[in-house]
Parts: C-alpha cells; sequence; structure tokens
C-alpha cells in the first residue's frame, strides 16, 4: 500500500505511460532503447498530454538507468524502487513493452497496449525466438519507432479510439484461453 501511495503521490493526477522493456541477450541497452532523440519526442508528448513516462527496465537492465535517465519528466519505476511489478501496472494507464511477457498480467488491467520492438528481426533471430506468432497473440500494434507508438497512444484519447485496442485484447485473451492459459479479465 505504501509504494501504491507513494508512486500516486509522484504521478499527482497525471496518467502514466509505462515502458516496460524485456532483457535483450545481445546486449541492446536502455540508451539504444530511448535515444536522447526519440526521448525528447516523449517527453514532449507526455507534457502535451498531461501524462509521466515511467521506465521500468530489466532487473538485468538496471545498470545505466540512474545515469542515463535522471532528467526530465521521466519516472524511476525500477525494482528497486517499486518492488512489485503489480503496483506498478495498476497505475499505468498505458503499457509500452516489447517482449516482456508483463502485458499478459496487464490484460487484467483492460487498459491499452502497445509494442514497441525496433528489433525484432535481431530477438528473433539471434536472441530468444517465438514458439507462436507473436505478432498475433500481442494485444496491440507493434512498431519499430517511437513516433508511431506515440501515434497510437493518442488514437486512444477519443473513447471510439480504444474500441480497435479492445478487440486486439480480446482476441489475445481469447488465444492465451485456447493455449489453455486461464485468463480473466476484471475492473
Amino acid at each position: 500500500a505504501q509504494a501504491s501511495e507513494r508512486l500516486g503521490r509522484q504521478l499527482a493526477g497525471r496518467k502514466l505511460l509505462l515502458y516496460a522493456p524485456t532483457f535483450r541477450e545481445h546486449g541492446t541497452t536502455l540508451r539504444e532503447l530511448l535515444s536522447p532523440a526519440s526521448l525528447a519526442v516523449i517527453l514532449d508528448f507526455c507534457d502535451r498530454h498531461r501524462l509521466v513516462f515511467g521506465v521500468r527496465p530489466h532487473p538485468y537492465q538496471q545498470a545505466g538507468f540512474d545515469r542515463d535517465f535522471t532528467r526530465g519528466n521521466i519516472l524511476d519505476l525500477s525494482v528497486g524502487r517499486y518492488a512489485e511489478t503489480a503496483v506498478v501496472l495498476r497505475q499505468a494507464s498505458y503499457l509500452v513493452t516489447d517482449y516482456s511477457s508483463l502485458w499478459v498480467d496487464y490484460l487484467y488491467t483492460r487498459r491499452p497496449v502497445f509494442g514497441y520492438c525496433p528489433d525484432m528481426r535481431r530477438y528473433t533471430e539471434k536472441d530468444r525466438n517465438f514458439i507462436y506468432d507473436y505478432e498475433r497473440l500481442f494485444p496491440g500494434p507493434i512498431e519499430a519507432s517511437w513516433d508511431a507508438v506515440l501515434c497510437h497512444v493518442e488514437g486512444t484519447f477519443a473513447p471510439s479510439g480504444l474500441n480497435d485496442w479492445r478487440h486486439r485484447r480480446e482476441e489475445a485473451m481469447r488465444l492465451l484461453q485456447k493455449a489453455g492459459l486461464k485468463v480473466v479479465a476484471t475492473g
């Protein structure tokens, strides 16, 4: 409860745009996923739309987070500051992720999920690959640029903009259930 209240105070009534990338064995760093130019675009977007940009790096990629991202309207939502992932997911209005399984837990919130995967080919060929059609299962659009991801986020601001995302979420839940996973949406 204390961590949730602390995060609520940091948000101060603003919505949280959460970025939670997974670990990459080939060594792509958080700095590469969030270049200075991309970060400027993201922070400008967040300022215009009264959002807070929160970053929850994979615990294996924690090194360098403080050094690289201690400026601007960015919240450090790393494991060292928020041990329980559920606290962060509950507060997020939007999730941007890649190959992380966090989106499966986030489905329970019934909020939009977006994919930022600038290295999908390399990830699938050199790192881990998938045993299923990831692009079909993922509950939102998958993009290779932050500009495209932010366009999708902005598209949800109007009530009608959520319809496509809701359809994708329901399809992902149906596919997960068909595979034998029990997925029950709440909220």
